[in-house]
């Protein structure tokens, strides 16, 4: 019987060509790498589904390259990154800690553990050591270099660890010979081209078909790879309902898409069953959601030093 997978690969965008977010990824049972572009689009993380708790409190350490990124209202200058909880990317973020990106931002994030985070909430330099992994990180990911992407990750984590960013990571065996198993392996081919389809209206038959494997079988692996690799939510169902309303959200961002529109193409039958998605997490009417990003100034927000 084979292994469990130590390692997986993602790859999907939401949205449509002109409004929307590509993600790119690795991601290890102790962490992980993103590199994410939004186009034509904004990001405010208090309108984004908040994630479910985890004991992990996992970190990421984001580099912005392109665009404009604000935390806690303060703009991440060019060549610096910063030191955020997951959860800042979405609803359940604390006052002060909510993330923000203007449409054309591009960024690469290392994704650790909170107890290996020395500082929280740091805005920080990035040094040439750890400059020069990140980009060659997020590089591979953009090319597919899946085991380039592994290295230059590993090296980001060392060179974070001698900038006294993070804290030396214990020894783990499962880096050795990081590896797919066949099950995530097509569960990753199935599931996020799946999610960059959700105008279609995705149903597991769907995952189902592309992954050639029964379905009780792709619904136990959905549950464990997200298990194991402590992903988002836990379920095929619940997959699609955060990431159709997390696509609804960026296409609210852009005023020139109709909102009946945006319900549409993020997989809704019309603008009510949108606004009760939307509620079922917590977040405002469509209308609302559109004034907030639409609106947002960049008045009060100042460039954050980085030492």
């Amino acid at each position: 019987m084979a292994k469990p997978a130590t390692a997986l690969s993602i790859s999907f965008e939401l949205g449509r060509e002109d409004c929307g977010l590509e993600v790119r990824a690795r991601v290890q049972r102790d962490g992980g790498v993103y590199a994410v572009a939004l186009r034509g689009a904004a990001v405010d993380g208090a309108l984004v589904p908040a994630l479910r708790p985890s004991p992990r409190d996992w970190c990421l350490v984001v580099r912005p390259t392109a665009g404009e990124v604000r935390f806690g209202g303060r703009v991440v200058e060019r060549g610096a990154a910063m030191v955020v909880r997951e959860r800042a990317l979405t609803a359940a973020a604390p006052a002060g800690e909510v993330v923000v990106a203007t449409p054309g931002t591009r960024a690469v994030a290392l994704r650790v553990p909170g107890d290996e985070v020395v500082d929280v909430g740091r805005v920080f330099r990035v040094s040439p050591d750890a400059g020069d992994a990140l980009a060659r990180a997020e590089a591979q990911l953009r090319s597919g270099g899946a085991s380039d992407a592994d290295a230059a990750a590993a090296d980001a984590h060392r060179a974070l660890v001698a900038d006294g960013v993070l804290r030396p990571r214990a020894p783990s065996g499962e880096r050795d010979g990081v590896r797919p198993d066949i099950f995530s392996s097509r569960l990753a081919a199935a599931l996020y081209p799946a999610l960059s389809r959700l105008v279609r209206q995705p149903m597991l038959v769907d995952l189902v078909d592309l992954a050639g494997v029964g379905e009780r079988q792709m619904l136990r692996t959905v549950k464990d790879v997200q298990s194991r690799f402590d992903l988002t939510e836990r379920g095929w169902r619940a997959t699609v309902l955060r990431w159709r309303v997390t696509t609804a959200v960026l296409l609210l961002s852009n005023p020139d898409i109709p909102l009946e529109a945006v319900a549409r193409e993020s997989g809704y039958s019309s603008l009510t069953a949108l606004g009760r998605a939307l509620r079922a997490y917590g977040l405002p009417a469509p209308s609302d959601c559109r004034a907030r990003l639409t609106c947002r100034g960049s008045a009060d927000a100042s460039p954050e030093p980085a030492p």
